[in-house]
């Protein structure tokens, strides 16, 4: 973030960080369940069909999730190609996505209050 703040290139411009590695939400609750120690689900169903489900009100209080909390996940695939040209320019180490998952859901789950 400090390289971005002092680069002319991106003077006025939103800035996505990213990893190039990508990982697939499925993947990513099951990362997370594993540091946690409890199993990941093994049944998923789709955003829409789920936005669909939180309209009624009694639902949504009862699995304590929002329609509003959805808007939050995104599904597309990130156009990465500006990201990897300034990632170039910085030399940004690369970093482990998979280790940085794990030790977050570490942290997480020893400071919830």
């Amino acid at each position: 973030m400090i390289k971005a703040s002092k680069d002319d290139q991106t003077t006025g411009q939103e800035i996505l960080i990213a990893n190039q590695e990508q990982i697939h939400f499925q993947k990513l609750v099951e990362i997370i369940s594993a540091q946690l120690h409890v199993n990941s689900p093994r049944h998923f169903i789709s955003i829409r069909l789920l936005k669909c489900l939180l309209q009624w009100k009694w639902l949504a209080k009862k699995i304590d999730l929002s329609t509003e909390m959805l808007n939050f996940l995104r599904t597309e695939t990130l156009d990465l190609n500006t990201f990897k040209q300034l990632d170039r320019t910085w030399n940004t180490p690369a970093t482990d996505l998979k280790k940085t998952i794990e030790n977050n859901a570490i942290w997480v789950s020893q400071h919830q209050v």
